[in-house]
């Protein structure tokens, strides 16, 4: 039989990236998102690059009934095509950058509609399907902001916490079941992509920012001034989705549990676990994320 690939938020960004590397990689792809205009973009564009099947669903994953009737045309689509699904990836979600309290309430809700709980929705379910057929592969993306408290970006940074932790415990009790269902986290760094835009990010800052990490204790003598400079490069490095997602997928196939990339991500998730209090980190974030904001 052949196989079938799910991904979600497949109309830009990385969604977009991940489908064009398990088409690569010879999946059937089955493409998830609001805009029809952008997954019909991206099915004409996997159909001409490779020799695959694209198929596209218009869907708002906030909203429980539609993401029910979105499963149900995904097991249609591989009983009539006589295929299996074997690989979903919940990467559907966005974020809000701005003083929670000055912020829509709607859309802080609209928020964990999507990015907790249509993930925790399909989570459950693709388990499920990947556990009676006997295996598969269950991406979900977090951030490295997962491993952070995020002022300025409160429900954001809280709800990719909660995607890494609730991964990384399905995997282990995965793996405590002797299943062959892969489950892995998605840590990407700054990203190339709409999200941003999306988001309201004024990525003009990054560079301002990087200079003024860079430009203070620069001494060769000083671990200040080293500090400075690997701060000030992790805030002007940012990886393209292609990237990320070949990287992903490679690894995905590899079993790997958690993957962060660009791969330097994992120094300064090391650093802040290592050298800083959770409040003086916490004080660091919410000085980038107020410069980066509108």
């Amino acid at each position: 039989m052949g196989l079938l690939a799910v991904v979600t938020g497949a109309s830009s960004g990385i969604g977009e990236a991940l489908a064009y590397e398990l088409a690569r990689a010879g999946y059937d792809v089955i493409l998830a998102a609001r805009r029809t205009d952008r997954l019909e973009h991206v099915q004409s564009t996997i159909q001409d690059m490779y020799a695959v099947t694209a198929y596209t669903y218009s869907v708002d994953v906030g909203i429980a009934h539609k993401r029910e009737q979105f499963v149900e045309f995904c097991k249609k689509t591989a009983r009539e095509t006589q295929q299996v699904i074997d690989v979903f990836i919940n990467n559907a979600g966005f974020g809000i950058f701005d003083s929670f309290h000055e912020s829509s309430l709607s859309q802080h809700l609209a928020l964990i509609h999507v990015n907790i709980e249509a993930l925790t929705y399909f989570s459950h379910v693709f388990i499920n399907y990947f556990e009676t057929q006997g295996k598969g592969y269950l991406m979900n993306v977090s951030s490295i902001v997962g491993f952070m408290i995020g002022p300025y970006a409160s429900t954001y940074y809280a709800s990719k916490n909660y995607v890494q932790s609730f991964t990384e415990a399905l995997a282990s009790e995965s793996k405590k079941r002797k299943t062959n269902t892969v489950i892995m986290a998605l840590c990407p760094g700054l990203i190339a992509s709409e999200f941003a835009r999306v988001a309201g990010i004024n990525s003009t800052h990054n560079s301002k920012i990087a200079k003024r990490f860079a430009s203070q204790n620069t001494s060769s003598d000083s671990i200040f001034g080293g500090l400075g400079k690997f701060f000030g490069a992790v805030m002007k490095g940012v990886a393209s989705s292609r990237s990320v997602a070949r990287y992903a997928v490679k690894h995905m196939f590899k079993k790997k549990r958690v993957v962060i990339y660009p791969r330097f991500w994992k120094y300064l998730i090391f650093i802040q676990s290592r050298f800083l209090t959770r409040k003086y980190a916490t004080s660091i974030i919410a000085n980038l994320q107020k410069n980066r904001i509108h």
